[in-house]
């Protein structure tokens, strides 16, 4: 988190900071993100850096949890699912709000998609961290499978893996075209095929 040297700049310094921070992590992943390149944007000097953070991790970590802070926001404002909403409908929830976060703030999406094609020691904990929140889904497929809603011999983990994996290319579709109407009915579609499945028996 950032020093108190930093806290004590005027907002109008932190934000120029934050904004030349969200600009070099946006563009590459965290391992490639150049700590030159922000102080550049900033208009600041690398001996100014390091009395506001104390190394590129510390960095990373202030723009994430100011992120969070806006995401937060953004969600507590969009649908809510119910507690008894199916798998497949919390997940439509999920990427609805997503795609409002990518037309709101590309480049905070951004610094999220990176995570998943970094294999730095520091990214790869963090990801191990955010993983956990996969059990989560787990109990979802558990409880439609209790209801008879999903197939109660599905692989779970390779059901959760599938869905991830359409969620990653939709949603950087989204990010690139900016055509948010149709990458929904696109989605929307890819669900549909991995629920009913393609075989006509």
């Amino acid at each position: 988190m950032p020093k108190e040297t930093f806290l004590n700049l005027n907002k109008d310094k932190q934000t120029k900071i934050f904004k030349a921070c969200v600009q070099e992590f946006s563009r590459v992943p965290f391992s490639q993100a150049s700590i030159n390149k922000i102080i550049r944007y900033a208009d600041i000097s690398r001996g100014s850096f390091y009395q506001y953070f104390k190394d590129k991790e510390d960095c990373y970590m202030y723009v994430l949890s100011e992120i969070a802070k806006v995401k937060l926001a953004l969600m507590e404002q969009s649908t809510i699912y119910h507690p008894d909403e199916s798998f497949f409908d919390h997940v439509k929830t999920l990427i609805d709000q997503t795609i409002q976060w990518i037309e709101k703030e590309p480049e905070y999406y951004m610094i999220g998609y990176w995570m998943n094609y970094d294999d730095s020691e520091f990214i790869v904990k963090l990801m191990e961290y955010n993983a956990q929140g996969m059990s989560y889904f787990k109990e979802l497929i558990v409880a439609d499978q209790r209801k008879g809603l999903i197939d109660p011999h599905v692989d779970i983990d390779l059901l959760i893996r599938m869905i991830m994996t359409v969620n990653k290319d939709i949603l950087m579709d989204a990010y690139r075209k900016k055509d948010f109407n149709r990458i929904k009915k696109e989605f929307l579609t890819m669900m549909n095929i991995i629920r009913k499945g393609v075989a006509n028996v």
